[in-house]
């Protein structure tokens, strides 16, 4: 008994002798901060001079935050909708004519959040009467950082910023002009595509969402396969081309008729019912199947020719 009870004392003194350890925050949950909504489409009444949007930040980590924000233009929308946002050293708004970053007033450039806690900024945009005539865009970007201090022992991640993107049109003068081109799509193929490529190119001065379908007929105009055209309802921007792509359910089987098919793209812009219609023909060749019929042509003229020497044979035996 007394050898257990000087066991246990051992124990407790080793434990009360150990360091210290603190609680690591490695991931404070989610990306930190939300926002809602996180993409906003406006249009310009004729006469207004100013426009407010509000939008809701919440604090989705674990810790509390203090966030910066902060108005920036970007310059293009990559096929995957991938931002790419102007340098704050290099750039200046004032040679943009679609930026809206000089015309950005925010209710708060700086706030705190609690866990849990939403907070609403008031973003209002103004002097929209000296908007040049067509699409403008920018973005709110909200950075968050720990508040020093709260857990002096906490070891925080880095917390990325998130954005808000903002897409206006004026009252009037707005022009929308989109144009496909470059389909990437060889003249000679082996096998049926099951995505195709190509690029739009927005040649007006207003920011424009393609809508279309894109479609595949074999020979005899039979349709093979049909696709909505930019599902992920991406945004062409003025004097811009982004590369964009298209699944199509497509499955080169064994029996697939060989021979000359063709893509079909149907397209126009969201709020228009014009359509415009581009399409590209390739040579579709079943390697497969002509493997096949090689193979059941060589045993064909085989079976032919061992039928003709064996006749030979008959013939030859009965003149003997």
């Amino acid at each position: 008994m007394k050898k257990v009870l000087c066991l246990c004392a051992v124990i407790v003194v080793l434990f009360l002798s150990l360091p210290r350890v603190s609680l690591a925050v490695t991931n404070p949950g989610g990306s930190g901060l939300s926002v809602s909504p996180a993409i906003t489409q406006a249009s310009l009444t004729a006469g207004q001079t100013y426009l407010t949007l509000n939008e809701v930040i919440t604090n989705i980590s674990l810790i509390p935050l203090k966030i910066n924000v902060k108005p920036q233009d970007f310059g293009s929308i990559g096929g995957a909708g991938t931002i790419n946002f102007f340098s704050s050293t290099t750039y200046n708004p004032a040679d943009n004519p679609h930026g809206l970053q000089n015309s950005v007033q925010l209710g708060a450039k700086q706030f705190t959040l609690a866990p849990g806690i939403s907070y609403t900024e008031q973003i209002n945009i103004i002097y929209t009467e000296s908007l040049a005539a067509g699409g403008h865009y920018g973005a709110i970007i909200y950075t968050p950082s720990a508040i020093v201090g709260v857990n002096n022992n906490a070891k925080i991640s880095v917390i990325p910023s998130v954005a808000s993107l903002i897409f206006l049109t004026t009252a009037g003068g707005g022009t929308q002009h989109l144009h496909l081109s470059n389909i990437l799509q060889s003249k000679v193929s082996f096998s049926l595509p099951k995505t195709t490529s190509f690029i739009m190119a927005n040649s007006g001065n207003t920011q424009s969402t393609p809508v279309g379908y894109v479609s595949l007929s074999g020979p005899g105009h039979n349709l093979v396969a049909q696709a909505i055209l930019n599902h992920n309802s991406l945004l062409v921007l003025p004097s811009s081309s982004i590369l964009m792509s298209v699944s199509l359910p497509t499955h080169s089987m064994f029996f697939t008729v060989p021979g000359v098919y063709t893509l079909k793209f149907v397209y126009g812009y969201a709020g228009s019912s014009k359509l415009t219609t581009v399409s590209k023909s390739f040579l579709y060749i079943n390697l497969l199947l002509i493997i096949f019929l090689i193979i059941v042509l060589i045993a064909l003229v085989l079976v032919i020719r061992m039928l003709i020497h064996k006749q030979r044979r008959k013939k030859n035996n009965k003149k003997l």
